[in-house]
């Protein structure tokens, strides 16, 4: 991967687009990843209801029905988007 420098002072990245796919994929899952864990370190029980028995649980039926209308959102989506906006390095 290579760096080169513009005009306006911003290093733009010459590489290979599945390394930039990857590196922002990883970026992404390391988001998620503190957005849970600054969720969970907040309130401990916070999943209590929706992980059990190796079971994925959504406001209190099991899994997540993509086809239902209207579609149920994730209970904890809103405090995940708000938890995973604060993230910082």
């Amino acid at each position: 991967m290579a760096w080169a420098q513009s005009r306006s002072r911003v290093c733009v990245c010459v590489c290979d687009s599945t390394q930039t796919e990857a590196a922002l994929a990883v970026d992404g899952l390391r988001v998620l990843y503190r957005g849970v864990e600054r969720l969970y370190a907040a309130n401990p029980s916070a999943f209590k209801h929706t992980l059990r028995n190796g079971k994925f649980y959504n406001n209190g039926t099991e899994g997540i029905d993509c086809d239902a209308e209207p579609v149920a959102i994730w209970r904890h989506g809103h405090e995940l988007m708000r938890a995973m906006s604060e993230v910082r390095r």
